[in-house]
C-alpha cells in the first residue's frame, strides 16, 4: 500500500474521532482542547499524505521517423585493383645469432634477476667473466648482501662458464 493512502486513513481517523467527541460533547455547549487538537492532526495527516503522494510521470512525446523515399542502395565489397606485376618473392635471410645482453646473460646465476643485474652493471660487471673475476666479500659490501649469497654468485658464474 502507498504511504500517502495510509496517512490519508490516519487523517480521516482524526477528523472522525473529532466528530464523535464533538456529537458528545455539544449537549454541554464546551469545546475543549481535546477537539482542536485532533483536528490540527488530522489536517496534519491529510497534507502529509498530499506530500507523500506519487508525482505523476513527465510527458514523453512519441515521434516517428518519416520512411524514406527511395530504398537504401546496396553496399558492394570494394576489390583491389590489380596491374599486371610480378608477384614479390620474399627471401628469408637467418640473421647471425647475438649474443645476449649482459642483463640476461647475469639472469642466468640463480638468485639474480633483472633488477640484479642492473645493480651489477652500475658496479661495472656487465658479463658473466665479469662476475666469475669479482672478489666475493666486495660484492658482498657494494650491494648489501651477505658475502655467502655473493661466493654462491661468483661460484655459479665460474660454473657456468666452465660448462659453455
Amino acid at each position: 500500500m502507498r504511504s500517502d493512502y495510509s496517512l490519508y486513513i490516519v487523517g480521516i481517523v482524526f477528523f472522525l474521532i473529532t466528530a464523535a467527541s464533538y456529537a458528545m460533547l455539544n449537549a454541554g455547549g464546551e469545546r475543549t482542547t481535546w477537539m482542536v487538537a485532533t483536528t490540527i492532526l488530522g489536517i496534519l495527516f491529510v497534507s502529509l499524505g498530499f506530500t507523500f503522494r506519487p508525482k505523476p510521470a513527465s510527458a514523453v512525446i512519441h515521434t516517428q521517423t518519416p520512411p524514406p523515399t527511395q530504398p537504401p542502395t546496396p553496399v558492394t565489397a570494394i576489390q583491389p585493383v590489380r596491374q599486371n606485376q610480378p608477384p614479390v618473392t620474399v627471401q628469408e635471410t637467418k640473421l647471425p645469432e647475438a649474443a645476449p645482453p649482459p642483463i640476461l646473460e647475469l639472469a642466468k646465476v640463480r638468485g639474480i634477476g633483472a633488477k640484479r643485474a642492473e645493480e651489477l652493471k652500475t658496479l661495472g660487471i656487465s658479463s658473466m667473466q665479469d662476475l666469475a673475476n669479482a672478489s666475493p666479500s666486495d660484492l658482498a659490501t657494494r650491494l648489501n648482501v651477505s658475502p655467502r649469497i655473493a661466493k654462491l654468485w661468483v661460484g655459479q658464474a665460474r660454473k657456468l662458464l666452465q660448462n659453455n
